[in-house]
């Protein structure tokens, strides 16, 4: 009996017959007894592994709710060695994209977003209170409201599906379309975030994902390239324009859009998939008002 418990994992039911036989004055079987003590280990590893993953699980939440980048680094490391769902460890990487870093960042890159982060918080008004704004985007229109298409895509047998797309953080962002085979209702600069219901945001590799799902009339669903422009005061002086580029460039890379000063330093445009621009729409007017408070 206590062999057959043993063989079926039922650590209680092993006991209970070792401890019935030896009641009983039955001989003690070494082995059957170290096939029990091996079993008895093998759940106490087990329960230990539920509870690092319990506690790893507990930890990635309450670190993806705040804004400590090292924390949550380290939130998500352990929960990649403990396996924990993908569906868990993909929301907080999201949640560390959004504060402009990567689960691969080193802790001296975070520092430095942390730094940067800081001293645009500094330049507000005295007491602490945010300056009101002097810069400020136009308002939201055309296709940052659109809504978000579906389409088919063509892919022929010789020439493929006559497209290029670039793999970013909010999926595959289209470059160029060819005429052959052609791709009805698809344009350059839309931003493609499934393909066959497999989501392409926030993924280390969107391209792979892409590539395998990609066939003659797959559903796709796409968000379209949205720009938008804010003017630059003509009476603003003083302006250390060095420093702004050199913001506005690091912005862009933190929030992977495109933000520019035209040549003539009249305006801003910020550019890119419809949601990484709003994503980043609010922030950047916070870094302007910096340079062009009222």
């Amino acid at each position: 009996r206590a062999r057959a418990a043993v063989a079926a994992g039922n650590l209680s039911g092993a006991e209970l017959a070792v401890q019935d036989a030896k009641a009983l004055g039955g001989s003690q079987d070494e082995e059957l007894l170290a096939s029990v003590e091996a079993l008895r280990d093998a759940k106490k590893a087990k329960a230990a592994k539920e509870a690092a993953r319990a506690a790893a699980a507990k930890e990635l939440a309450a670190a993806a709710k705040g804004q400590d980048i090292g924390r949550l680094q380290a939130a998500i490391a352990e929960a990649k060695t403990q396996a924990l769902p993908e569906l868990d460890v993909a929301g907080a990487e999201a949640a560390l994209k959004s504060l402009g870093m990567d689960a691969s960042a080193t802790p001296e890159e975070a520092d430095e977003r942390k730094r940067r982060l800081e001293a645009r918080k500094a330049k507000k008004a005295p007491g602490g209170e945010a300056a009101p704004k002097g810069f400020v985007f136009d308002p939201p229109a055309g296709a940052e409201l659109d809504g978000v298409r579906t389409l088919k895509l063509r892919v022929d047998l010789e020439t493929g599906a006559g497209m290029d797309a670039l793999p970013t953080w909010y999926g595959m962002v289209v470059e160029d379309i060819e005429d052959t085979p052609g791709q009805p209702g698809l344009r350059a600069g839309d931003c493609i975030t499934s393909i066959a219901g497999m989501p392409l945001r926030e993924m280390d590799d969107c391209e792979g994902v892409f590539s395998e799902n990609l066939s003659d009339g797959v559903e796709v669903t796409v968000e379209p390239h949205c720009e938008v422009r804010g003017r630059l005061p003509t009476s603003a002086t003083g302006i250390d324009w060095t420093t702004l580029l050199l913001d506005v460039e690091q912005f862009a890379s933190d929030y992977q859009v495109t933000l520019s000063v035209a040549k003539d330093r009249s305006c801003v445009t910020l550019s890119g998939p419809q949601s990484a621009v709003a994503a980043a729409r609010d922030a950047a007017t916070e870094l302007l008002v910096c340079y062009f408070p009222p």
